[in-house]
């Protein structure tokens, strides 16, 4: 997280760390809902970089989308997704 404050990432750590125990208390109807709200609320090119993007984009465009994403001093995890093609809330924050 380039740019921001020491208090700043620790603020966003804690908030991760709460979103998570609290995804692992819900049905897995509720952790669905609650993966689309972080991913919705999410800057668009966060949320390119989470998308199953092999079916969508060349090689050289996923790398470029990547590239962006680490510009932006984001922290997602691994851009591919998981086997339901949607990555875990842990990387949507």
């Amino acid at each position: 997280m380039s740019g921001h404050s020491s208090t700043d990432i620790e603020l966003v750590d804690s908030l991760t760390a709460k979103l998570e125990e609290l995804h692992a208390t819900l049905t897995p109807k509720e952790q669905r809902i609650l993966e689309l709200l972080a991913r919705a609320a999410a800057d668009p090119v966060t949320r390119m970089g989470m998308r199953d993007s092999d079916s969508l984009f060349s090689p050289e465009e996923q790398s470029t989308i990547e590239e962006l994403v680490r510009q932006r001093g984001n922290t997602i995890g691994d851009s591919r997704s998981d086997s339901q093609g949607d990555p875990p809330v842990q990387s949507a924050l």
